[in-house]
């Protein structure tokens, strides 16, 4: 069931690089099956913004580095969020890191990879705002994928199908299944101090965006959210090149500076 997320998601993407500390320190958390690469066009205008950016690469797997060292691209953000929750936050809590307090910019799935880190080990004063582009929330339900999930669910042989599923699935991509509506992982997300108190949360979303499951409901609870149509009803950028959008890379650009 989980080869249409598979299928579906691929950007390139080279190393993570640590700018000097400043009054404006911005994280960069790349989508699932992506890398900072993805995230260079707002590096680039948050950096003549003024602001010091830190790109962070994780969720790489052993199956993806082989790809990577055989010529193909660079993606991480392929582990379970769990884990790559876990790595971003010894990333964000290590001695390396910006110092202040941070401006997490994070794409798609790396918003619940940063949430999963707010609720393990990162402590709210540490991030002053989480500012998500595509946010995947509510999840994502390709082909029905996940309404199909749900009926398996009712008729009891889910877990079944799990078991088997998961020896095949999880090398290549552990957070696929995890970003489907209804999964454990965003139900377990929901119910654990969500949003984190004392991170200010803005949502940027689209409806194109083709991936996110009702993107304008696919926000966070108290979140300051941003519609790109209601701003230009031309706009019409899909999930992937949301990083690339002009009006996203103002509007995060604003958030930063707020």
């Amino acid at each position: 069931m989980l080869a249409v997320i598979v299928a579906t998601v691929a950007v390139p993407a080279p190393s993570a690089a640590r700018p000097d500390d400043c009054a404006r320190p911005v994280v960069l958390v790349h989508d699932l099956a992506a890398g900072t690469a993805s995230m260079n066009p707002l590096r680039t205008a948050l950096e003549r913004s003024g602001a010091c950016v830190t790109s962070v690469a994780y969720g790489s797997t052993p199956a993806a580095r082989a790809l990577s060292r055989a010529g193909g691209p660079d993606l991480g953000g392929l582990t379970s969020l769990e884990e790559s929750g876990a790595e971003l936050a010894r990333r964000l809590t290590s001695s390396s890191a910006p110092a202040g307090p941070l401006t997490v910019v994070a794409h798609g799935a790396g918003a619940l990879a940063v949430q999963y880190a707010l609720q393990h080990g990162v402590p709210g004063t540490r991030v002053r705002a989480l500012v998500t582009i595509g946010p995947l929330w509510n999840g994502t339900n390709p082909a029905g994928l996940a309404d199909v999930e749900q009926i398996s669910r009712r008729l009891g042989t889910f877990d079944t199908i799990l078991r088997l599923e998961r020896p095949v699935v999880d090398p290549i991509c552990a957070s696929c299944r995890e970003i489907v509506t209804g999964s454990d992982f965003l139900v377990a997300l929901r119910r654990t101090a969500f949003p984190t108190p004392g991170v200010r949360y803005i949502d940027i979303v689209s409806r194109t965006d083709g991936l996110v499951t009702d993107p304008e409901a696919s926000t966070a609870p108290g979140a300051s959210v941003t519609v790109l149509q209601r701003i230009d009803p031309r706009a019409a950028s899909d999930h992937f090149r949301l990083p690339a959008d002009k009006l996203v890379r103002s509007l995060v650009v604003d958030a930063a500076r707020g």
